[in-house]
């Protein structure tokens, strides 16, 4: 499957997620426009998308086809209140200019956290109990985005990410900490009994998802989750077994959160655009452990 030559900007292209979709729609055959605050990458345009001024920059652009958008500020880098004001200024102002600039297609990155901590899986019908601030800021984006939407002739598509993984990831995350465990000889440090579950989708997936729905035209809201479910014990003997070391599991202290299921069904992914995850988690955090995390 290829990109049919088709010209895609996408947002936040120098963070994590971005980044990964920028260089995965390349390979499927897209022109990638790579947008982002800062200068690290030779083609990328400096923007930034909080401030409305800065979007001018944009208009220089000619034929952008879709719009990708992963920027945002994630949990712990403002303080909660700068980061609810902001990330609504940055999703308000790109599908403004989305909006002017006629783009046909525009995907955007939320999360599955809106859903909250459940003990039961969640739809994309399921109720919104956001748990933090940034989930609340994602469930304002979503109703920014589709709300303009409304008003101009382009196709949107959200994306409910489900915690995401794989060798460019760099902030500190349940894989990544037991990982770094392994790989320094010490101990994996388990909360409570280890039964809290989650669903880990690896990162070329989501870029994979960004294609399916671009080359279907498909619009909504839509769960982006990983190949199974798996508890934190689970995931721990896992990566054990993947360095094939010796390394203990210690138990300490309760897990508050040992109840929490996160599972996102993905049958209306499936349904829309033929979204299956490629990568198997076994294969993922092979990747992920051998890439140098």
């Amino acid at each position: 499957m290829t990109g049919n030559n088709k010209k895609v900007l996408v947002t936040g292209a120098i963070g994590y997620l971005g980044g990964v979709a920028a260089l995965e729609l390349e390979r499927y055959g897209y022109e990638v426009i790579r947008l982002s605050r800062y200068a690290r990458h030779l083609n990328s345009i400096i923007v930034d998308l909080a401030d409305k001024t800065s979007l001018s920059k944009l208009n220089e652009l000619e034929n952008i086809d879709a719009v990708c958008h992963f920027a945002c500020v994630l949990p712990g880098r403002m303080p909660d209140d700068q980061l609810l004001i902001t990330n609504q200024l940055i999703d308000r102002n790109i599908i403004e200019w989305a909006c002017k600039a006629k783009i046909k297609h525009f995907i955007a990155a939320s999360t599955c956290n809106v859903y909250g901590l459940t003990s039961t899986a969640c739809d994309e019908e399921s109720p919104l109990n956001p748990p933090n601030v940034y989930a609340l800021s994602k469930i304002i984006g979503e109703n920014i985005i589709l709300q303009a939407a409304l008003t101009c002739l382009i196709k949107v598509t959200i994306f409910r990410i489900s915690a995401p993984y794989g060798p460019s990831l760099k902030t500190n995350t349940v894989v990544k900490n037991f990982i770094n465990s392994v790989k320094s000889g010490k101990e994996i440090i388990l909360k409570g009994s280890g039964a809290r579950e989650q669903n880990f989708v690896f990162e070329t997936d989501i870029a994979y998802a960004c294609h399916l729905a671009l080359s279907n035209g498909a619009e909504g809201v839509f769960n982006v989750s990983g190949s199974e479910m798996i508890s934190m014990k689970q995931l721990a003997q896992k990566i054990i077994s993947i360095a094939d070391k010796k390394t203990e599991i210690k138990y300490e202290g309760d897990d508050t959160q040992e109840f929490f299921r996160g599972n996102y069904p993905t049958d209306k992914a499936r349904k829309a655009f033929e979204y299956i995850p490629q990568v198997m988690l076994a294969e993922g955090l092979k990747q992920t452990y051998f890439s140098g995390l």
